[in-house]
């Protein structure tokens, strides 16, 4: 049998509102709007939901894609043993931190450890 491959429909933010404002200021259900805007309940029921939890119909573009570095340079290294030698009872999280904020690196807890 051959694999379906999923794709998700995109719907425009206006149109996301628009499921909004009938939900809670026409008091439409999530049926009547999905069949008035050709839509998914599920897709009006998560719209909503959204809606509750953040104020906005899309999760809002924070920045572009930055992977987190996976190998230390020698100074970042150094930096690390110096902070351990003033306080031997750090996490690695506490470390990765360190690191965010002197230094403006994003590490994962593994490349610490």
């Amino acid at each position: 049998m051959a694999q379906q491959q999923l794709h998700r429909q995109q719907y425009t933010s206006d149109l996301l509102e628009w499921a909004v404002y009938q939900h809670y200021t026409l008091h439409c259900s999530t049926a009547d709007i999905a069949k008035q805007l050709n839509i998914s309940q599920r897709v009006v029921q998560r719209t909503l939901r959204m809606w509750r939890i953040i104020g906005r119909v899309k999760l809002p573009i924070t920045r572009a894609y930055q992977p987190k570095a996976r190998v230390l340079s020698h100074q970042h290294c150094q930096f690390i043993l110096g902070i351990l030698k003033h306080n031997p009872d750090l996490y690695l999280d506490e470390i990765a931190e360190q690191l965010q904020l002197q230094h403006g690196l994003d590490v994962s807890l593994p490349t610490v450890w």
